[in-house]
C-alpha cells in the first residue's frame, strides 16, 4: 500500500509539472493553426514547454530576489522532500502564456530558418509545404488561377486555410477577375475561393 501512495504522489507531482506546458502547448497550437491529434511528439512538446515555463519562472523570481537557487520550482516539484507549491504552478502557467506568444511569433515568422538563411546554413524553410511558405511570406498582390472555372483572380491574400485541412481556401481582398484570355471581367471587394 505504501508503494501505491508513493506512486500516486509522484504522479500528482508530474501532472502538476506538466500543467504550464500543456497550457503553453495548447495556445501555441491554436495560434499557429496546428490542429493535429495528440501523439508522442505532443507530449515531448508539452514537456519542453513545461521546462521552459518553470525555468523562466525561476529566472524571474531570482531576478526579483524572491527566491534563491535552493528553491528552484521545477526541482522542488519532483523532489519527495519538498512541498508542492501551487504558486509555482500558477506563476509558471501565467508565464507560459507569454512563452506561447513568443514561440508562436518565432514559428509564424520562421525566425530560425531566417537566421539559417542569413548565415548561409540553409535554403529551406520550416514550413511543411510550398503552399504555406508562399502564402505566409507573401505581402504582395498575387494572381490566382482557377482552372476549374477558367478564371484568374488578382488581389491581396488576406487569409488561407491550414495545410492539414481537406479544404483549400483563400480569402482574397480587392480582387480583379479575368477570364481565360486575360480579359477584365469585374472587381469585387472580397472573395472566398474554396476547393477540395
Amino acid at each position: 500500500m505504501v508503494n501505491f501512495i508513493e506512486i500516486s504522489v509522484y504522479f500528482i507531482r508530474v501532472v502538476l509539472m506538466m500543467i504550464p506546458g500543456a497550457i503553453s502547448y495548447k495556445l501555441f497550437s491554436i495560434w499557429i493553426g496546428k490542429h493535429s491529434e495528440y501523439s508522442y511528439r505532443s507530449f515531448i512538446d508539452i514537456f519542453i514547454f513545461s521546462v521552459i515555463d518553470y525555468l523562466t519562472f525561476d529566472c524571474v523570481r531570482l531576478l526579483l530576489n524572491i527566491s534563491s537557487f535552493e528553491q528552484i520550482s521545477l526541482l522542488s516539484l519532483l523532489s519527495e522532500n519538498s512541498d508542492i507549491s501551487l504558486s509555482c504552478v500558477i506563476g509558471s502557467s501565467c508565464l507560459g502564456i507569454f512563452i506561447a506568444v513568443l514561440a508562436s511569433f518565432i514559428t509564424e515568422y520562421d525566425l530560425i530558418s531566417l537566421i539559417g538563411q542569413v548565415l548561409h546554413f540553409s535554403k529551406s524553410t520550416a514550413r511543411p509545404t510550398v503552399w504555406e511558405d508562399f502564402l505566409s511570406s507573401n505581402d504582395e498582390w498575387v494572381y490566382v488561377r482557377d482552372h476549374k472555372l477558367n478564371l484568374t483572380y488578382f488581389g491581396y491574400i488576406e487569409y488561407f486555410s491550414d495545410v492539414d485541412s481537406q479544404l483549400r481556401e483563400l480569402h482574397i481582398k480587392e480582387v480583379s477577375v479575368f477570364d481565360e484570355n486575360s480579359e477584365f471581367l469585374y472587381d469585387v471587394p472580397s472573395l472566398l475561393l474554396s476547393r477540395n
